[in-house]
């Protein structure tokens, strides 16, 4: 039933990783009339699929028992938190 209404809201990609996560900054170039170097720039991919990981976390969280929460409790993703329930 969960996969089902993961698929149904097409968010299954988050759940068996085909789209993996993005890096949180792109590196860029910076060139000045003094010298050419690199920076950090926020990657909006990151932010996107770092919420709809989240969501999918909190939602799944939400429908388990205390019992099996506790036992799940750590998982730092939804993947790791799937692997977590396949393995109970």
């Amino acid at each position: 039933m969960v996969t089902t209404a993961i698929k149904g809201h097409r968010l299954n990609d988050y759940l068996f990783r085909t789209i993996p996560c993005p890096l949180e900054f792109n590196p860029i170039e910076v060139i000045t009339t003094r010298a050419i170097g690199f920076g950090l720039h926020p990657n909006s991919n990151y932010e996107e699929w770092t919420v709809s990981d989240k969501l999918l976390m909190g939602w799944l969280y939400g429908s388990m028992t205390e019992e099996v929460g506790t036992r799940v409790m750590g998982s730092t993703s939804l993947v790791d938190l799937w692997k977590a329930l396949k393995n109970l």
